[in-house]
């Protein structure tokens, strides 16, 4: 991977590449309270041998469950889609801590949800061992709850992109998470949002960041552009000893629509 130098360039490129690509694979969901629909979780939309997914945390669907509640997605200003599909997850009492999910939409909601996001294709996934700590090689992208303007008495949520490294093995041994199954990333530094570009002080609150991407950044600096692999999906936080997201990592998910959906794929590369 070319090393890049310059950190207003480093800005330019990861900046164009959150607003034209990631954030129209990843949506917003929100929950019906009583006085409205309200920020809830993020998701990832992923297209896999011709059959519409969301990836996210299990946490974020266990609510499906416990309180009989639809989760909704927007499409327009004033336009909200109920999610509708079926739902594969981790239970969450045995899994170990492995904390995912998948919907597997129907089509009657697809032609809603391609007006405004677009479906990430396998070409964009990979399976990522190799933590890479001489650039800011890693992105996350989602929606807090409380990142949100009202305008007009309207509630405009905002995306927050984090550009950040991996740690050190401490956190791993101190929160006893294994590098086979989770990528635990630094929290310093500052977001900043998506549309406007505004950034800000790195807030603590994160809720809403569940469920979101995790990618890897692939910049290519003398062609000022930047490819990019989904590698795992964001569960968690810590604001103990070590500030940090955590995320489970992408090859839970193809086990699962291995073993649930009989889907087949081809050896994923595991040394980078």
């Amino acid at each position: 991977m070319e090393k890049i130098k310059s950190s207003k360039q480093v800005d330019e490129i990861y900046n164009r590449l959150a607003s034209e690509k990631l954030i129209h694979h990843t949506c917003q969901f929100f929950i019906e309270k009583a006085d409205g629909l309200k920020p809830f979780a993020s998701g990832v939309f992923v297209l896999i041998h011709n059959v519409h997914f969301i990836f996210t945390a299990s946490h974020v669907v266990e609510i499906i469950d416990k309180k009989s509640a639809g989760l909704f997605i927007q499409i327009g200003e004033d336009e909200y889609v109920n999610v509708v599909g079926q739902i594969k997850r981790s239970d969450l009492n045995k899994s170990k801590g492995i904390d995912l999910a998948y919907i597997k939409l129907d089509m009657q909601i697809i032609p809603d949800l391609t007006r405004n996001y677009n479906f990430l294709t396998l070409n964009k996934i990979r399976n990522h061992n190799r933590l890479l700590e001489g650039g800011a090689n890693y992105c996350v992208i989602g929606f807090p709850e409380n990142s949100f303007e009202m305008e007009d008495e309207k509630l405009k949520p905002a995306a927050q992109i984090y550009i950040t490294l991996p740690t050190n093995d401490n956190p791993y041994k101190y929160y006893k998470l294994s590098k086979d199954d989770w990528i635990i990333l630094k929290m310093t530094g500052k977001s900043q949002d998506v549309v406007t570009k505004k950034k800000q002080p790195m807030d603590t609150y994160f809720h809403g960041l569940s469920g979101c991407g995790l990618w890897l950044m692939m910049p290519r600096v003398n062609e000022n552009v930047c490819d990019y692999r989904l590698i795992g999906i964001m569960t968690d936080y810590k604001k103990g000893k070590y500030f940090c997201l955590i995320g489970n990592k992408i090859h839970h998910f193809m086990e699962a629509l291995t073993v649930y959906e009989n889907m087949k794929f081809k050896t994923l590369n595991t040394k980078n």
